[in-house]
């Protein structure tokens, strides 16, 4: 299946119909790097609404940073949560928070003065990411480092979400993306943050980047392992990669989604 892509242009944001409903009217929906907007986050999910029982809601991370309200969004994400099937996974910028971004990090630019002024200053902000802290406790408990999605009895509609990509030989390594996800909860809860599985799967950009030959060698590899029919990924914004501006890319005769516009 090579999946419907709806997607809305303003500040990177795409909401991404992943399945076609197949008989059953299910579907798999996905919302990438959303960047702490609220407004966008919530014109997104009315792009899909209404979210039936047996949809899946899929974030790949990335809820904070460049934007001004990410409160608000990990807010509105977790009554989502609350309401249907959803899974959240934490991004590259989520894993430096809850490691800690003060104003001497490299990523402090990424912090605009309203993001700053509705924590109350560095200090505070911190400590809110902290394990500690309420958002921190949010993203260590509730968010997954990847997820495995499928339309209930369709085998083709298994699909793979990650932030940023992963390795084969780590596919592996693990054996399974169930073993992938305890592990990385384990790391979450335990605070052990700055570990090799966490630097690849939310840092990597090769399979965005590599030629197509070899990144669909390694995605078949990838999915074999994962027992997935497709791997979708954000954090590569695709118009660094030659796509346009507010579009996805699809890559590997529609096996590998780059969804980060």
């Amino acid at each position: 299946l090579v999946p419907p892509l709806h997607a809305m242009e303003r500040h990177r944001l795409l909401a991404l119909l992943l399945v076609l409903p197949i008989g059953y009217g299910d579907r798999i929906l996905q919302i990438p790097d959303i960047h702490a907007d609220d407004e966008i986050m919530r014109q997104a999910l009315a792009l899909v609404e209404p979210i039936g029982s047996r949809d899946k809601l899929v974030f790949t991370g990335d809820f904070v940073e460049r934007g001004p309200r990410p409160r608000e969004c990990y807010e509105l994400s977790e009554q989502l949560s609350k309401q249907h099937n959803v899974t959240r996974l934490i991004g590259n910028h989520e894993w430096v928070n809850l490691m800690g971004v003060d104003e001497r990090s490299m990523f402090a630019p990424y912090v605009p003065k309203e993001d700053l002024d509705s924590f109350g200053g560095w200090a505070k902000r911190v400590h809110t990411f902290s394990k500690d802290g309420d958002l921190g406790q949010l993203i260590r408990h509730g968010f997954e480092v990847m997820a495995l999605e499928e339309v209930a009895s369709d085998p083709r509609t298994r699909t793979l979400f990650v932030h940023a990509g992963i390795s084969a030989a780590t596919m592996r390594k693990f054996g399974s993306v169930g073993a992938i996800q305890a592990a990385g909860k384990k790391m979450l809860l335990e605070d052990d943050l700055d570990t090799e599985l966490l630097h690849e799967i939310l840092q990597t950009r090769h399979l965005a980047q590599n030629p197509e030959k070899q990144a669909c060698k390694e995605l078949e590899a990838i999915l074999r392992a994962a027992r997935a029919e497709r791997l979708v990924l954000g954090h590569t914004p695709t118009n660094l990669i030659g796509g346009r501006i507010g579009n996805p890319m699809v890559r590997c005769s529609g096996r590998l989604l780059l969804s980060d516009v």
